[in-house]
């Protein structure tokens, strides 16, 4: 095979980090390659570099053996280069077919000719097996749908390079398995496919060759017949990953339970459809679902953030439906939000201040002033236990990393020993080492008796915790299932839609 990319000695530096150091890829005509790497090693950056979004501060990238240089992503494009973000980029309100061609409209006399563009696109979804209802909106379409649209839009634009970032975090595993489907066609066909993910089993399904990245350098290059999941994942660490903590026998007594709750957007749509469930003491219940589907609300609800218009919330058999969320972290219900930027942690504040928010009155002393020196304690122990990487706690939190952050507000909701810890996405965008950390502290909560309700998109997340598995659909929980004896094929069934239990037995444990 011919080559159709070539990075090399790629440097590039923010201030006193090199978040590319001399980095050197190669990728040929035909070819699946999977860049692999902890957050902060450099994957983004390369990837931006290759896409025009960054211009680098020294090195070379070649297409087909010539020499080129971008000034933006128009210049990639112009190049054959195109690349289907983790968030897709679709006008919603817009149909399929609109969404395609945006930009690129073809004309006749002045006019847009749609005739054309669908003839087009129609011999690209032939060639390629990607199927769109092209008159449809772009915001009816599944996820699994979506991203196909962006794959069609980029073909559409002529690339021969298509750059694919984190394409399976939101897909069920049927999705997934379709996606791959697609990316062995693209590849047979003659284009390049560059895919960056941190799922290692689908790595090894799809790739030809893998990349693996550490701190802004090429640490490794392999093939799925030349390594195993285990040895990727000690390539992209640098280290063995501590084993899973064993799960203890936990006496069953019910902790939370939700009574047919509703909640109605603003349109008067059921964003949560009289749904009810039970978590137990001593156990994790993992919420699995397709993004969308009335999760965050269900967070909300429980934590207090969101008043549900009909039904109730109780802890430990007490009705506490009308406590705000101040007296439900009184309660003892702890909250790991999903988005740690915006309402996990303030980014201006210092790591000592981030450690005891929503906990400082257990930090008051004389006149409710808080007793600094007994923060700085807190704070000192918890960056000992969570191994938070910082120098001192009074810096920014701003300055740690991703997964040092999400250790803090870990460290921070389970400090004070919670009945029950709402966990929405946990680990999302959280690297391997500190996603195993997470979570061993998990079932180490759980050993000790707290109730965890886990919200996670990631499969993967959910079959490692879980003692049973709840699928959520449109407001509603379809099923309730025992992870050891569920495929993640039938639960992707659950999740689309596509299958539902009529009656969920919460009263087994």
């Amino acid at each position: 095979m011919s080559l159709a990319l070539e990075m090399q000695h790629i440097t590039k530096i923010y201030g006193e980090v090199r978040a590319n150091d001399d980095v050197s890829i190669q990728a040929a005509a035909g070819e699946v390659l999977c860049i692999i790497g902890e957050n902060g090693a450099g994957k983004s950056t390369l990837m931006n570099v290759l896409y025009g979004m960054t211009r680098p501060d020294g090195g070379t990238i070649r297409i087909g053996g010539k020499e080129v240089s971008f000034r933006s992503s128009r210049d990639a494009m112009r190049h054959r280069i195109g690349m289907v973000f983790q968030h897709f980029m679709l006008v919603k309100e817009l149909s399929c077919q609109e969404n395609i061609i945006i930009g690129m409209e073809p004309a006749k006399h002045f006019v847009i000719d749609r005739k054309a563009a669908k003839t087009k696109i129609e011999a690209l979804m032939d060639q390629y097996g990607m199927r769109v209802a092209l008159e449809k909106p772009a915001g009816e379409l599944s996820v699994g749908e979506q991203q196909k649209l962006e794959i069609i839009k980029v073909l559409y634009r002529g690339a021969d390079i298509i750059i694919l970032d984190e394409p399976t975090a939101v897909l069920t595993p049927q999705e997934t398995a379709e996606l791959f489907v697609n990316i062995r066609q693209l590849a047979a066909a003659g284009k390049t496919v560059i895919m960056i993910t941190h799922k290692l089993d689908e790595v090894m399904q799809v790739a030809d060759r893998i990349v693996v990245m550490r701190m802004g350098k090429v640490v490794g290059e392999t093939k799925p017949a030349d390594t195993d999941v285990h040895g990727l994942s000690v390539a992209m660490v640098g280290a063995e990953i501590p084993p899973m903590r064993e799960r203890k026998e936990t006496r069953k007594e019910k902790a939370l339970e939700v009574c047919g709750v509703t909640c109605r957007n603003e349109d008067g749509i059921a964003v949560l459809d009289c749904l009810s469930m039970v978590v137990n003491k001593g156990e994790i219940l993992g919420i699995a679902g397709i993004s969308g589907n009335g999760q965050p609300e269900l967070a909300r609800v429980v934590t207090g953030l969101l008043k549900p218009q009909e039904g109730k919330v109780l802890l430990m058999g007490e009705d506490i439906t009308a406590h705000d969320r101040k007296k439900r972290i009184q309660d003892g219900i702890s909250f790991i939000p999903e988005d740690r930027n915006s309402t996990g942690a303030c980014l201006d504040w210092s790591i000592e201040d981030n450690c005891i928010a929503g906990y400082q009155d257990r930090f008051t002393g004389r006149l409710d002033v808080i007793d600094r020196e007994k923060a700085r304690t807190f704070t000192e122990s918890m960056i000992q236990a969570f191994r938070i990487k910082t120098p001192d706690g009074r810096l920014p939190i701003s300055s740690l990393s991703g997964g040092n952050c999400q250790k803090v507000i870990v460290a921070r909701e389970t400090a004070f020993q919670p009945e029950l810890v709402v966990a929405a996405e946990p680990t999302r965008g959280v690297d391997i080492g500190a996603i195993s950390a997470i979570h061993n502290h998990m079932i180490e909560l759980r050993n000790e008796g707290t109730a965890v309700l886990l919200i996670s998109s990631s499969l993967d997340e959910i079959f490692e915790l879980s003692d049973r598995i709840a699928v959520m659909f449109e407001g509603k929980l379809t099923a309730l299932l025992d992870p050891k004896q569920v495929t993640r094929e039938e639960i992707g069934l659950y999740m689309s839609g596509a299958k539902r239990e009529e009656e969920l037995q919460w009263e087994k444990s």
